[in-house]
Formats: structure tokens, C-alpha cells, sequence
């Protein structure tokens, strides 16, 4: 029989986005609200934390180091070594009540993430795509809030809105059932 440990009592207002660093054996997380991303190193104890500028929903590691992140005004990376931040693009600068959220790296490299409206209430929200050129696409609209993004075997994927099902096939054509 297995037995659970606490490690940490992170006390987050919104954990999210655990990812496991293979290489650095070392957890990651974030706590949306409070603007933190976290790092559990497994074979220390320790935890280290970094206080961003604002809110973070997503991120992927990248194999260059670093991180990918989707803050909340837009697409970044993120170099916890040095705590330096280079914006990538704010495609929904236009809109205040938004703010990106879910994120995920493909098997091609890319960063699919979304938006949501932080309100909850309008389909304000859009899916975006960032290739490995840095090429920002936005890829579907009228989304309420972005979540679990999922890929199945063949590389297609499903992000789960509010009310809708976005789908995606290998060829990255969008459909969104009525």
C-alpha cells in the first residue's frame, strides 16, 4: 500500500499547472491569483518562488531552458535563472476583462493557449497557437474560457469551454459544434 507525504502547504489562492522537470527532477506549479510560480526540488525539499509581474495561467518548459508562459496579458518567455521576462505578443491587449489562462506545449513544439473572459460571462475568448518561429495564430473566437487542453495519439486536440467543444484534427482545421 502507497502512503502520501505532504511536502509543501503552498496555502495558493488558484494552484494550477503542475509540471514534472524531468531532467531537474523538480516540480513546478503556479498560484494564478497570487502572481507566483513555485519549485518543489525533490531531492533538497526546497522551495523556490519568483513573484511575476502579473498573473500566469499557463507555461511549458522549453528545451532551451526556461520557461514558455501565458501571463495574463500575453505570450512570454520566462528565464527563472535570471527573473528576466521577453514578451512575445499581447494579441488581446484590446480587451480588459480578458486574461490568458490554459496552456500546453504539442509534440511539434508549439504553445497552443487560450483566453478566458475573467468575468465569466461573455464568449470573448479566443485559442491561440505559437510556433516554433514565434508566429502568434489565433486559431478560434467566441470562447468563454479556455481549458484542458488534451491531444490525443494522432497529434489531435480538444480544449473543453464553457458549453462548447472545440476540436482540432492533425491538419489544424478548427470546428466548433453548434
Amino acid at each position: 500500500m502507497s502512503s502520501v507525504t505532504e511536502v509543501f502547504r503552498s496555502r495558493d489562492r488558484l494552484g494550477e499547472v503542475p509540471v514534472w522537470d524531468v531532467a531537474e527532477q523538480a516540480l513546478y506549479w503556479v498560484d494564478i491569483e497570487s502572481k507566483r510560480l513555485r519549485r518543489f526540488d525533490h531531492a533538497t525539499g526546497q522551495i523556490r518562488e519568483w513573484h511575476l509581474p502579473e498573473r500566469i495561467g499557463s507555461y511549458a518548459l522549453r528545451e532551451r531552458g526556461g520557461l514558455v508562459c501565458a501571463f495574463e496579458s500575453g505570450l512570454a518567455f520566462f528565464d527563472p535563472a535570471t527573473e528576466k521576462i521577453d514578451w512575445i505578443a499581447r494579441p488581446e491587449a484590446h480587451i480588459p476583462t480578458n486574461r490568458f489562462n490554459d496552456g500546453k506545449c504539442d509534440r511539434k513544439g508549439r504553445f497552443w493557449a487560450g483566453t478566458m473572459d475573467d468575468n465569466l460571462k461573455d464568449h470573448s475568448a479566443s485559442l491561440y497557437r505559437l510556433d516554433p518561429d514565434l508566429q502568434v495564430t489565433r486559431l478560434a473566437g467566441g470562447i468563454c474560457i479556455s481549458n484542458s487542453l488534451v491531444w490525443s495519439l494522432d497529434t489531435a486536440f480538444s480544449i473543453s469551454p464553457i458549453r462548447r467543444i472545440t476540436r482540432s484534427t492533425p491538419t489544424t482545421t478548427i470546428t466548433t459544434p453548434a
